[in-house]
């Protein structure tokens, strides 16, 4: 599009005679063209930053600078001045410099071990509650169930002794007649 944008107007100005016209119409189609391209190959060069090309970053080098970093943090904190005074005559080079930390945090440790076991039995007394609820909550049912059974009897019994009295007869008497 360019080309042809460039084309039309330098003939314009050719036919015009124009001549600056047409060399700046030459300068943009070849610098655009280049620009153009010039932004292709970048992004072909950048598509994949961490390849194995030269102008790749590099991933070796950020790796071992992190391991770096990581290990000297490591040994600083295996001497470090907090938990001096846990071993007063030298640190011992047998112990892991992970273990003077855990050694430091142990009374912690131990409370929260203490904290996650008292949340552990709390949980199982929350479950047995909770299925002794459920089994108050079925036998509550049940019970209900049985009360409106006898409520049902109970109405059937008001309804034959309101027989008997419209009968004027007693209950024995009824029996007494085979009714």
């Amino acid at each position: 599009l360019v080309a042809l944008r460039s084309g039309v107007r330098g003939a314009v100005e050719l036919a015009n005679r124009q001549y600056t016209s047409v060399v700046a119409e030459l300068v943009f189609v070849t610098v655009v063209s280049l620009l153009y391209q010039g932004l292709l190959m970048l992004t072909y060069v950048i598509h994949d930053p961490f390849g194995e090309d030269l102008l790749d970053l590099p991933t070796l080098a950020y790796q071992t600078h992190v391991s770096e970093t990581c290990q000297a943090m490591l040994d600083a904190g295996s001497r470090c001045p907090a938990v001096e005074h846990l071993f007063p005559e030298g640190f011992p080079e047998s112990v892991h410099p992970n273990a003077v930390i855990r050694l430091a945090r142990s009374p912690a440790q131990q409370q929260l071990r203490e904290l996650d076991r008292c949340t552990t039995e709390i949980g199982s007394v929350v479950a047995t509650v909770a299925g002794q609820v459920a089994g108050l909550q079925q036998l509550y049912m049940e019970v209900l169930s049985e009360l409106q059974n006898l409520t049902v009897g109970l109405s059937e019994v008001d309804s034959t002794l309101a027989y008997f009295r419209q009968q004027r007869l007693s209950p024995d008497k009824a029996i007494a007649r085979g009714s």
